[in-house]
């Protein structure tokens, strides 16, 4: 049908019921833009095409937009998308079908360079950013349902579920080629890049710090154990206990790094190895020695002509000093650890396990038996070597 400039006012105020003002319309054609007045937001620009398909006040529009989002899905409509998506994609969403990631890896369909261009011009009329998740509106619902205590248990319980875990996993595999993108070769390099810096470490001590963080802490703890500190309750006792019940299982990797020859493995130890072995001799210096019943552990080394057990503490696993149970910030420190050790990570357990017992029961020892005993903390060496050269 050819639109005039009667046929086309006919029919937008059929449309929308003479809600709009079109006194100040110069009809050319469909496609070239007039001025549309709102009565509520005032003027705007659409083609006359655009508007007779739909394209109402960009204001109205986001306001509909925010009315229609802030209203919760019900399980039966979410059911009948994902079956919808099934049925079309063989994936419960395009995004995640192989349909999708051949458009994707080929730079065709929505992610084609015209069609992300075409999408950003659509988003920045309609709602003012270049993506939606980026307005005004995105940004209010965003927040809007974070606030929400029950929608962040129910986002929480939904990312637990065997479920979710699988299809992360399975996802992971296909676009990183491992189980989570940060254990991805790329991952870990920039995760490297993002925290490994020593502006980032001095920033996250900083904010460790602050009074606003340690408030924040304590009350969530608070509110979800009962005490400041998670560590603090009977079941992160119980917790405790566990690991530190787990002496066998940490000489049985001791045993094994020694049958493979990799006791020494890591780098500020073969560096003060080879410092001792220059200051006293090869013969002089022992390595992982537990031969002593005055300190029966696996001291990293012992100097035979000084009768001297020295511990290097220089990895973070002892934390840079000696737990302090009655020191805030460290209270703090375990309480990260134990949030980490949840995650199912293995060596924060073992963390927590070095520097709230085993460190300090082997203090204890060498001060109940009188030995010469020395213990150094810096990763760089540098408390060590002022020592060597006291020597």
């Amino acid at each position: 049908m050819r639109y005039q400039k009667d046929t086309f006012l006919s029919r937008a105020k059929e449309i929308y019921d003479n809600k709009y003002d079109y006194s100040k319309v110069v009809y050319v054609n469909q496609s070239t833009p007039i001025t549309i007045v709102c009565p509520k937001h005032g003027g705007y620009m659409r083609t006359p095409s655009y508007h007779l398909r739909g394209g109402e006040c960009p204001v109205c529009a986001r306001e509909h937009m925010l009315r229609a989002c802030r209203k919760p899905m019900s399980d039966e409509a979410k059911e009948k998308r994902r079956q919808t998506n099934l049925r079309r994609y063989g994936a419960t969403t395009f995004a995640g079908s192989q349909q999708a990631q051949k458009l994707y890896a080929d730079g065709k369909g929505p992610w084609a360079k015209d069609a992300r261009e075409k999408a950003k011009k659509t988003c920045e009329q309609r709602f003012g950013a270049k993506t939606w998740a980026e307005s005004d509106i995105g940004i209010a619902i965003a927040k809007e349902r974070c606030m929400s205590k029950e929608y962040r248990a129910e986002m929480s319980r939904r990312s637990r579920s065997d479920e979710a875990r699988q299809h992360y996993a399975e996802t992971s595999y296909i676009h990183h080629g491992a189980k989570h993108w940060t254990q991805s070769s790329d991952g870990k390099q920039r995760l490297h890049d993002m925290f490994s810096t020593e502006q980032e470490r001095a920033a996250r001590s900083e904010r460790m710090l602050s009074p606003d963080v340690k408030a924040k802490i304590r009350a969530t703890s608070m509110e979800r154990y009962g005490v400041p500190y998670y560590w603090q309750s009977e079941d992160a006792r119980k917790r405790l206990k566990e690991l530190l019940n787990t002496e066998r299982v940490q000489q049985q990797i001791i045993e094994t790094k020694k049958a493979r020859g990799t006791i020494n493995s890591s780098k500020p130890e073969r560096l003060a190895y080879e410092l001792l072995v220059d200051k006293f001799g090869k013969d002089d210096v022992e390595s992982q020695y537990n031969k002593d019943a005055r300190y029966p552990y696996a001291c990293d080394f012992y100097i035979r002509s000084l009768d001297l057990f020295i511990e290097l503490n220089a990895t973070w696993l002892h934390c840079g000093h000696w737990f302090d149970e009655h020191n805030e910030d460290d209270l703090q420190k375990l309480q990260m650890l134990f949030d980490k050790a949840q995650e199912s990570k293995p060596m924060y357990k073992r963390a927590i396990y070095i520097w709230t017992y085993d460190d300090l029961r082997k203090r204890q020892t060498a001060i109940e038996n009188h030995i010469n005993y020395l213990v150094f903390w810096d990763n760089d060496l540098n408390d060590f070597k002022e020592w060597l050269k006291t020597i």
